[in-house]
């Protein structure tokens, strides 16, 4: 038997052996700030990414919703929601990073995630790099505030994007891959704008919030302290109206089941999206569609976090399963634990210890992207805490488009008279208190963070012994 330390030489130069592609090709990324490809995009369009710095500060573009419209307001067809935007503004948005060459698949539609530039978060995951490959025309739809902003609004990009993109597919439809805060977009465009449905082939989700996520609350209540949540996670909670509009109610053909063919693929390591559990009580669950979770399709011991889920090979296996067949995946189909794919599963393996890696290197790029989820633009930031610090009020989640009201998913009271215009208080000055701030942030320390903290405890700890009734009893009063 070799001694402990040979081993661990021993293994080391074959980490680095393995992977010294990847490694190479992460520190030129991290060197030069990313502006160098790596080889696995070789020919796709570079977008080039702002350094660690100017990420963080500087990475949430700003949107303004009430601006005049850029271009005309697109027309909506027969029970479809209205657009609000111009149509410039929807076509910028798109993306498709080596053109629509009329591959045999279609267009796929990638959805970004809470807090996420689509180019960042996709560019070195095998959707990107392999679906060319496999015969399908890649594009994605940039969300306004990086999906920051309200999912109400983004729920129109994505429902632009598939009308626009399915007149340009081969096929004259297209295929909708959707991840995090991407999955409920999609399904919200879905719902109220029926005419999509017949234009997508498949929808596939990957650790979507369907029901929301019990991790809002406890995180809100800490953030309040910074002057609360920014307005996607506060409609992320389980409760909120948003949720309660669309994938609560009991609506015949709503956005509380699958409209389209659907998958929703989960994973139970998922840190963000809770809880996840193998039933209907799961937040990634949706009535109606193919839920499977990443453990069931390669074995309990094969558990992966939110922001690696993307990264894996056995989530885009089943994507490729559902996208290659033209309808939802299924586990059948994918079982790489008989003999004839003996050597596929043990490609995927490889495959997946390499991204695992690849998640690594981009550690710097997932932290920007948490950073953004929690502060978003530090000058709103700092306007959000002069209004919990001068006693002005903590930003509450915006009321419902008229739409919503009319189409019955919501009481009228719930619903906005003017569209997003009715959200521009946080443009209001407000003055500096001249009150003693210490004293101030004794009472959030004491009255805010220290509860916040042992709630959020108690409730992660719940959500994760979750195995049946619904979860939303465990949401904190």
């Amino acid at each position: 038997m070799l001694p402990r330390k040979t081993t661990r030489t021993c293994l080391a130069l074959w980490v680095i052996a393995s992977f010294r592609t990847e490694i190479k090709d992460g520190l030129e990324r991290m060197w030069y700030r990313g502006s160098v490809p790596s080889r696995s995009e070789a020919g796709v369009k570079k977008v080039r990414s702002p350094n660690f710095l100017q990420g963080m500060l500087y990475g949430v573009p700003n949107y303004d919703t009430c601006a005049s419209p850029d271009g005309p307001i697109p027309s909506s067809m027969p029970g479809d929601a209205p657009f609000s935007q111009g149509q410039n503004s929807y076509k910028r948005a798109i993306t498709c990073p080596r053109g629509i060459q009329n591959l045999s698949g279609g267009v796929v539609l990638l959805v970004p995630c809470t807090s996420c530039d689509a180019a960042e978060i996709f560019a070195e995951t095998p959707l990107l790099t392999r679906l060319p490959k496999a015969g399908f025309d890649v594009c994605w739809v940039n969300l306004p505030f990086h999906g920051l902003g309200d999912m109400q609004l983004s729920g129109e990009f994505v429902a632009y994007a598939v009308s626009h993109l399915a007149n340009s597919s081969s096929s004259g439809k297209v295929n909708v891959v959707a991840y995090s805060q991407g999955g409920a977009n999609a399904q919200w465009a879905i719902t109220f704008w029926p005419s999509i449905r017949s234009q997508i082939i498949n929808l596939v989700t990957i650790a979507s919030p369907h029901k929301g996520t019990l991790f809002t609350d406890p995180m809100c209540k800490v953030l309040n302290v910074i002057g609360g949540c920014l307005t996607s996670v506060l409609q992320m909670s389980p409760n909120s109206r948003y949720n309660s509009a669309v994938f609560k109610r009991s609506i015949e053909n709503g956005g509380q089941e699958a409209l389209v063919p659907t998958t929703s693929i989960y994973t139970f390591g998922d840190q963000l999206v809770l809880p996840q559990v193998s039933n209907s009580n799961g937040a990634s669950y949706l009535s109606g569609a193919s839920n499977i979770a990443l453990s069931e399709a390669c074995g309990r011991n094969h558990i992966i976090e939110h922001f690696g889920i993307v990264y894996d090979m056995a989530t885009y296996g089943l994507v490729y399963d559902a996208l290659s067949h033209g309808r939802p995946a299924s586990l059948e189909s994918f079982d790489l634990l008989r003999k004839p794919f003996t050597r596929i599963l043990m490609k995927v393996m490889t495959q997946s210890d390499k991204n695992l890696l690849r998640t690594s290197l981009k550690l710097p790029s997932h932290v920007r992207t948490l950073w953004r989820g929690l502060v978003g633009r530090p000058m709103d930031r700092l306007d959000r805490m002069k209004k919990v610090y001068t006693f002005s009020g903590l930003p509450s989640e915006p009321p419902l488009m008229p739409y919503v009201c009319e189409k019955g998913y919501a009481p009228q009271s719930h619903c906005s008279t003017i569209g997003f215009c009715q959200n521009r208080s946080n443009k209001t000055a407000i003055k500096t208190s001249r009150r003693n701030i210490s004293a101030i942030a004794r009472v959030y320390t004491t009255q805010i963070v220290l509860p916040s903290f042992s709630r959020w405890v108690v409730v992660v700890g719940k959500a994760a012994d979750v195995t049946s009734g619904s979860y939303t009893h465990l949401l904190p009063s």
